[in-house]
């Protein structure tokens, strides 16, 4: 990505920025943040499948608030 950046709303920019995993829901919401979205772990789970990786790193947010360690997708 070019730097610095001000993504455009709706972008692939904004939700690589703002997407953020919400344990108990399937598929997509709208972001509590405003911007982007929230996604279940139905969605994280079949990108990882469709990507073939194990896993999704995130540095921005406390564990807390992600999915549970057993799950070790994100």
């Amino acid at each position: 990505l070019q730097r610095p950046l001000e993504p455009a709303s709706p972008s692939l920019e904004m939700d690589l920025l703002w997407a953020d995993p919400v344990v108990g829901i399937k598929g997509f919401e709208p972001n509590l943040r405003g911007a982007s979205f929230g996604f279940g772990e139905d969605v994280l789970v079949e990108t990882c499948r469709r990507l073939d990786i194990d896993m999704v790193a995130r540095a921005h947010q406390v564990r807390i608030f992600i999915y549970p360690k057993k799950n070790t997708l994100c």
